[in-house]
């Protein structure tokens, strides 16, 4: 849905290559223009920092190890996370930037909602705009 709701996104899945995973779910996320990481990446943190959210999809606290290294990775990086109810994240509360679903319908609206209260912010510190910004500061510094 993210790719179909909000223009110009890119969706990056990466797997864990720990477990084994279905062949056909991920010619299936790639056939619907989803890019997917099936390998261990040395430099994730630079993933996370080109993101502006990361979904923990993980419904069973039985999948995932107790306090996720993905999340605390994530808001290490400054980047804010969306995950399904999970107890232990909730109980520590480590973060105002967790927030948490109980389906995909609720993520789906918190995601547009996110990406549009935080659409201003986004355009005024892109890559295009700071550029324009210290343009500006050196070419007013050497006048």
């Amino acid at each position: 849905f993210i790719k179909k709701h909000i223009s110009n996104s890119e969706v990056i899945i990466v797997l864990s290559d720990f477990k084994k995973v279905n062949k056909s779910h991920i010619v299936h996320l790639e056939k619907s223009g989803v890019k997917v990481i099936h390998r261990y990446l040395e430099n994730i943190n630079e993933l996370y920092q080109m993101s502006d959210f990361y979904i923990f999809p993980v419904r069973s606290e039985l999948s995932s190890i107790g306090f996720p290294l993905s999340v605390i990775e994530s808001l290490a990086c400054g980047v804010p996370v969306f995950s399904f109810r999970n107890k232990t994240l909730e109980e520590k509360s480590i973060s105002n930037q967790i927030f948490f679903y109980n389906n995909t319908k609720q993520l789906k609206n918190m995601i547009l909602n996110y990406k549009e209260s935080s659409s201003s912010t986004t355009y005024e510190y892109n890559w295009k705009s700071v550029s324009q910004k210290v343009k500006k500061i050196i070419y007013n510094y050497e006048a």
